[in-house]
Parts: C-alpha cells; sequence; structure tokens
C-alpha cells in the first residue's frame, strides 16, 4: 500500500489557489495568502480524509484511489446509491461531508506541510489541528 504525500498535495494545492489570484507562493500578498489558504484548505482536509479512509477499508480487489473512499463513505453512511455518491463534485462531497472534515484529526505528517506554509507566512492566530482559519 502506498502513502500519500501530504507535502506535494498541500503544495500543489496552495500554489493552484495562488496562481488563480495571480500570485506566486514567493509574492504573494498577506491577503492573497489568506484567499489561498481557505480556497486551498477544504480540498485538502477532503484528500487527507480519504486517504485515512483508504488506509482502513482499501482491499487488493478495491484499492479506493482517488475520492473513492468519500464515496464509499456517502454511499455507507446515507444510505446512497453509487450513482449519487459517483455524481458529486469534490466541491459537493465537501459540503456533506462538512462535518466530518470539521472533525478530521490529521496525522501529524498532514499537518506538517501546511504548518510550515502558516509559520513562514506569519499567519498568527490560525490552528491547523482545530481547522482555525484566518477571517
Amino acid at each position: 500500500m502506498s502513502y500519500a504525500n501530504y507535502a506535494k498535495e498541500w503544495s500543489d494545492r496552495i500554489n493552484k489557489a495562488l496562481s488563480a489570484e495571480g500570485q506566486s507562493r514567493d509574492r504573494a500578498s498577506q491577503e492573497a495568502r489568506a484567499k489561498a489558504l481557505l480556497k486551498a484548505l477544504p480540498g485538502y482536509l477532503l484528500f487527507c480524509f480519504c486517504e485515512e479512509q483508504k488506509q482502513d477499508r482499501a482491499t487488493r480487489w478495491e484499492p479506493l484511489e482517488g475520492i473513492r473512499p468519500a464515496q464509499l463513505y456517502v454511499i455507507q453512511k446515507h444510505h446512497w446509491l453509487p450513482d449519487q455518491a459517483f455524481s458529486l463534485t469534490h466541491e459537493q462531497l465537501q459540503l456533506v461531508l462538512h462535518d466530518e472534515l470539521r472533525e478530521l484529526a490529521l496525522p501529524e505528517r498532514a499537518i506538517e506541510p501546511v504548518q510550515a506554509d502558516l509559520d513562514a507566512w506569519e499567519m498568527e492566530g490560525v490552528h491547523l489541528n482545530g481547522h482555525h482559519v484566518p477571517d
């Protein structure tokens, strides 16, 4: 079983969010960094949730790649048909799994890359473990 590269996942997500704002990591304003964080964090939490579910539920015949673990989770939790779960976008899955993502206990290796950016960007008052983000 492969292990997630949390640092790469976070870097890709934050860079994409900054790029969408016309910013780069090294030249972004504090406001652009805060916006990028708010944009990147929900998808990153969904990724982390999927990794956790994959570790618990993957099998040789169903390795549960990508967002498949989240889809399986909503099928089982809400008793949805597979087609209903498979039709959800990433943003819709984030909404459906809002409480789970809010309460997700991240492993240290998932926290480290995000915390490194928070520290480097001097974003005080942001607590990743509790998922508190700037206003």
